[in-house]
């Protein structure tokens, strides 16, 4: 099995520390660093034949076996391999950050949303703080497309307080998103004072990060034009506007 289809075994590693649901192939593929969805195909195949593996009958999912996912937990403990567990971390987080923004892709998002959490729940454990503030920040994004914004501030201020704590404070662009979605949420909740405040910090560090012409620091201008329009602050709003629009 393993010369045949050497994929078999690393699809189950990452079932068996992920959430017992189904996980999308799409997730699945990042994960493992494939470029293409097919080239999973004949491992999944195969697990399933095992009946190691189940497929979802509406959705292009497949989830462990839960006995097999019991036995696997059990024999290899995930602090014995840290490395990889940060390094699978952190494609999981760059599969969702691909994947939060466009209303298209939450129901994709949604789907896969208790994975978040598992891994979140396997950053900590392992002390991986640069991992869990990130994976906590994405979790706030489905409470946001669906108008929840209490739920999603939240979020952002658990990540917010978890990274200032941690040494993944020198992670400048994980600080400039908090700053830039808090902006956003305080803004929706009518704290035009403190959508101002934080969008301004916001602003400063992507300008440092990116430069001027970068899409993140015009994303951020045009928040903050919005902002200077509620308040009345015309003038600035329009000036601010046309940066965007040059960008």
């Amino acid at each position: 099995m393993s010369v045949e289809e050497p994929l078999l075994k690393d699809i189950l590693d990452i079932l068996t520390w992920s959430a017992p649901a189904p996980m999308s192939v799409s997730l699945l593929c990042d994960l493992l660093a494939q470029n293409k969805t097919s080239n999973l195909t004949g491992a999944l195949s195969l697990g399933c034949a095992l009946r190691i593996l189940q497929d979802s009958c509406d959705t292009e999912a497949y989830a462990i076996h839960r006995l097999v996912r019991e036995v696997h937990r059990a024999e290899s403990a995930l602090s014995q391999n840290p490395d990889w567990a940060d390094r699978s971390a952190q494609r999981l987080a760059v599969w969702f950050e691909k994947h939060r923004e466009n209303f298209n892709d939450l129901a994709l998002f949604e789907a896969n949303l208790i994975h978040i959490d598992a891994w979140q729940q396997n950053a900590q454990a392992l002390n991986l703080p640069q991992q869990a503030d990130r994976l906590i920040w994405l979790q706030a994004y489905p409470a946001w497309h669906w108008g929840r914004y209490n739920e999603a501030k939240q979020k952002l201020e658990q990540a917010q307080v978890l990274h200032m704590q941690s040494a993944t404070s020198s992670n400048n662009e994980l600080k400039a998103h908090l700053l830039n979605d808090l902006s956003t949420l305080n803004s929706k909740l009518g704290n035009f004072d403190k959508a101002l405040e934080l969008n301004k910090a916001a602003l400063a560090l992507r300008l440092k990060l990116f430069g001027k012409t970068h899409p993140d620091t015009a994303l951020t201008l045009s928040n903050l034009a919005s902002v200077y329009n509620v308040l009345g602050n015309t003038t600035e709003a329009l000036d601010l506007g046309k940066q965007t629009l040059e960008i």
